[in-house]
């Protein structure tokens, strides 16, 4: 029911679809101003405000946060008219608005436009209220199909639509530019996780060195590396989708020709970035570098296969009552799925395999150049094939169709291009990654006299040097390009030990297993 003094109690609606889009001729206070003087003007009292602020036009006015919550039995009994600025401040649907009004209709309530001074109370009303739901609708068309055109041209050209990367700017020019500072700090990340590192060891290592985050803050977290690494922008690309947290199914802005486009400068390549997110995981390294031994991850037994690991073994048990710190040994890890048949499991101090290895691979390698391993990724290009193929079969098409209005030089330039692109995919197309060994300037020997302990065992596991262990009498057949020595026989069975040395790769064929 209306107050004793007869006046209508006017609900306001107002919306903006961009809160930093908001100019003077339709901000917020602009449309209170309005309905508050169309208020006066016509005997009411705006009893309450239903403001929707960043809120889409294409939005149904029941789904809208404000709004909706006026839309029920309860809340509509507080108010005897519902006045808005322009129809499409209610919606740019018909669908929508006229709902709403079918709404008010049910309960005796009515709708006002003030710019058209329309009172759908009034049959004339009703009718323009639908003619103008219909021009709003129109104009959402328009507006989307603008929009549609502008991110096309942006596309075609390489400009970037959308917020930019925390690391990346725009000059007054135009140009984008990127923060040195910001670019180091993800290199430095990216490389990290390339060579296996987990995210909380690299939080760890970054927050050690007090390097902010990109936004400033003092303490990282794993969600937020995670995204970044994710983000295409790194290679300076960007999704045709933005806004999906999953990377699978979606598929980078890319030309006519499905070559991706770069609209940033890049941190990393292309391949870098996709290689990044092809583990999510990553590698795992070793959790402690506690003993600092030289055959760690490089020793496994003869028989079985099995793993053999760096045990502490206290002198006292040795024998040894003067001293407390313990002798580091060699022991065939105990659980391997083999180890309760294994016959050769054994023990021995670390000294004698690290300087027998040390020993023979100064000898056959120390004066040769050193070598380094690496890895060519996949280079997957049948998408892009596929894709050439269906374009150069349309421009045919086009042709036989007479689009080109005779014009055969143009025809052959585009056809010829198209070709030449698809060769060079066909022939950079390699489905299997492979491994290549290059050359470097200092020899083995040069380079082990300046390294640590540590370094040289990543070393020998990079060219894949192995060394395996048998516990046994006679003695074990072995392939040729493997080194057989003997061992210092057991101290309590008198058991032959027997040990077979791979100098790793880049110099022979690899051979995986000496028997």
């Amino acid at each position: 029911m209306r107050p004793p003094n007869g006046k209508r109690r006017i609900l306001g609606v107002v919306r903006l679809s961009l809160s930093h889009d908001e100019t003077d001729d339709d901000s917020v206070d602009r449309q209170k101003d309005i309905i508050e003087m169309y208020a006066k003007s016509h005997y009411g009292t705006v009893v309450a405000w239903a403001i929707d602020n960043g809120v889409s036009g294409e939005k149904n006015p029941f789904d809208r946060a404000d709004l909706r919550t006026w839309l029920t039995d309860e809340a509509a009994s507080k108010y005897d008219l519902i006045v808005a600025w322009k129809v499409d401040r209610l919606g740019r649907t018909v669908r929508g608005v006229l709902e709403l009004d079918d709404w008010l209709q049910e309960r005796d309530k009515g709708l006002a436009i003030t710019e058209a001074q329309i009172d759908t109370t009034t049959p004339p009303g009703r009718m323009m209220l639908t003619q103008l739901a219909g021009m709003a609708e129109m104009e959402l068309a328009q507006i989307k199909s603008r929009v549609r055109r502008w991110h096309e041209y942006a596309r075609q050209h390489g400009r970037p639509t959308g917020n930019l990367p925390s690391w990346i700017y725009r000059e007054e020019d135009g140009t984008y530019r990127m923060d040195q500072d910001r670019a180091a700090v993800l290199r430095r990340i990216v490389n990290a996780r390339l060579d296996g590192d987990s995210f909380p060891r690299i939080i760890e290592q970054l927050e050690n060195d007090g390097v902010k985050t990109l936004s400033g803050n003092d303490h990282w977290s794993i969600h937020n590396l995670s995204e970044l690494m994710r983000s295409p922008a790194l290679a300076g690309c960007r999704y045709e989708r933005p806004g999906r947290s999953s990377i699978r199914g979606r598929r980078l802005v890319s030309d006519t020709d499905g070559v991706p486009i770069r609209f940033f400068p890049p941190i990393i390549s292309l391949d870098e970035w996709r290689r990044l997110n092809s583990n999510r995981q990553g590698p795992r390294k070793s959790k402690s570098l506690k003993y600092n031994v030289l055959g760690r991850k490089l020793i496994r037994c003869g028989e079985c296969n099995g793993i053999y690991t760096v045990c502490p073994v206290s002198r006292k048990k040795a024998g040894q009552k003067d001293s407390t710190e313990p002798e580091l040994f060699y022991r065939h890890i105990q659980g391997y799925k083999n180890y309760s048949n294994c016959k050769s499991r054994t023990s021995i101090p670390y000294r004698v395999i690290d300087e027998l290895l040390e020993a023979h691979f100064m000898d056959k390698r120390g004066d040769s150049l050193r070598v380094e391993r690496v890895e060519i990724p996949a280079s997957d290009k049948q998408e892009e094939i596929e894709q050439l193929k269906y374009v150069i079969e349309g421009v045919r098409q086009e042709w036989n169709h007479g689009l080109y209005e005779g014009d055969m030089d143009a025809y052959i330039s585009r056809l010829k291009g198209l070709t030449n692109q698809l060769k060079e995919a066909e022939f950079e197309h390699d489905p299997s990654p492979r491994v290549e060994w290059r050359k470097l300037d200092t020899t083995w020997r040069e380079w082990w006299n300046e390294a640590s302990v540590e370094e040289r065992r990543q070393g020998l596991v990079d060219i894949r040097v192995s060394v395996k262990i048998w516990s046994q009498d006679e003695q074990p057949v072995i392939q040729p390009n493997w080194i057989l020595v003997p061992l210092p026989a057991h101290a309590h069975t008198g058991v032959n030990r027997w040990a077979a040395i791979y100098l790793g790769d880049g110099s022979d064929e690899p051979t995986k297993d000496p028997t």
